[in-house]
């Protein structure tokens, strides 16, 4: 027997029409579903053995389209310290993004600011790595985090001129992989984008100057969360900051990529700065090395290195983790070339400065080497320090 026939990108946007996208919508029957979609499934291509429902349970094309999948259909086998592919695709582009040089997506370029609708944002990917993707009808539509982190803001836009991408969604998460794009990008006479990190949300209502939303507390997200859906037409671009990156080499145009896939591998290093690297740095470098992903590096320093508090040490063998071997050390002592990623502790204290391109974080918290009073009162300031310090940590790294 032949394998099922693909339809073409351009082909597909070639016939559905508004009409054609609109009967997409339309009800079928229940009786009919089987016939129907199953028809639908075997001219694009689609293996129905992996959705998540049978296919009477789907009351539309659209929603066919859009399905999920069974429960490990897709194994996330990407490091969680790098990315990992976050659709099934085809690789259309992958480059160094640049000001002047079109990004291709979705039958047309786009250049970065018109992409993101930001000029700030565009810089801070300028001379970073990107990827575009292609989704045709027979992949499976849901959009995944490429890595772990935050979610900070997110942006829905539509141009007046109806066409190829003139609906776009982007979000960014902060995590291991520095500051990351992930840009959706649709036809709103084909199809809809859908933002399931905020279920709440409607981009496709959205006004044609388009809705930026922020979030305050950053919704956190872990790799192969599933982010966005498309409803049909669809293409995808990821962008990295840089230096943070190196994308792995099977991600390369042509090249037909599956959720969970590695996608890139990030700088590893994790660095805790505080001004003694005596106590809040050494606890936090302690904790992160016991629960952070495989691969991460943990490092920490100061600006003016003391001595490994005593105390310290006492409030981490208090939960099972050893930094007796620990030494305080100074920032010229660190491999700048391995830091992705700098946590300052200090609350009261000016903060030390780490050059380079890294993702910032700032947690302040009091130094509980500082504290006064008899040993048992001071070990009390060193627990809940090392208690903030750890619910920090697992809601960073743990994704």
């Amino acid at each position: 027997m032949d394998p099922p026939r693909d339809i073409s990108r351009s082909a597909l946007l070639r016939a559905l029409s508004p009409v054609a996208g609109r009967l997409a919508g339309a009800r079928i029957p229940r009786r009919m579903r089987r016939a129907v979609l199953g028809a639908l499934a075997r001219a694009a291509g689609i293996d129905t053995r992996e959705a998540e429902k049978p296919l009477e349970e789907y009351p539309t094309a659209e929603a066919f389209f859009a399905r999920r999948l069974e429960p490990g259909a897709r194994p996330w086998r990407a490091d969680r310290s790098g990315a990992g592919v976050p659709v099934d695709a085809e690789v259309v582009q992958t480059g160094t993004v640049e000001s002047d040089a079109p990004i291709r997506a979705e039958s047309r370029g786009f250049g970065i600011e018109e992409l993101l609708d930001d000029p700030e944002a565009a810089r801070r990917f300028e001379g970073g790595v990107f990827a575009s993707f292609r989704l045709a009808p027979r992949h499976y539509h849901r959009v995944h985090a490429p890595s772990g982190g935050v979610i900070q803001s997110a942006l829905a836009r539509r141009s007046e001129a109806s066409g190829p991408g003139d609906e776009r969604l982007v979000c960014y998460i902060d995590g291991p992989c520095g500051h990351v794009g992930v840009a959706a990008i649709g036809s709103t006479k084909v199809g809809r984008i859908e933002a399931t990190f905020d279920p709440d949300w409607s981009p496709a209502e959205t006004e044609v100057e388009g809705s930026v939303r922020r979030y305050d507390p950053p919704r956190p997200v872990r790799a192969g969360d599933e982010l966005m859906a498309f409803h049909l037409g669809s293409s995808l671009v990821c962008l990295f900051e840089p230096g943070r990156v190196a994308l792995d080499p099977h991600v390369a145009p042509g090249r037909e990529v599956r959720v969970g896939e590695p996608f890139a591998t990030a700088r590893p290093g994790y660095l805790f700065l505080c001004v003694a690297n005596s106590a809040r740095s050494q606890m936090a470098e302690g904790l992160a090395r016991s629960f952070a992903p495989p691969g991460a590096e943990m490092y920490s320093a100061g600006s003016d290195p003391g001595e490994l508090a005593p105390l310290a040490v006492r409030a981490m063998e208090e939960i099972g983790i050893d930094i007796s071997h620990h030494r305080s050390r100074g920032i010229d002592e660190i491999p700048q070339e391995r830091i992705g990623t700098v946590v300052t502790l200090c609350a009261e204290e000016v903060c030390p400065v780490f050059g380079g391109e890294v993702a910032r974080l700032h947690w302040p918290i009091e130094d509980p080497a500082a504290a006064t009073g008899s040993e048992e009162e001071r070990l009390a300031a060193f627990r809940e320090a090392r208690d903030e310090i750890r619910a920090r940590l697992l809601d960073f790294l743990r994704y």
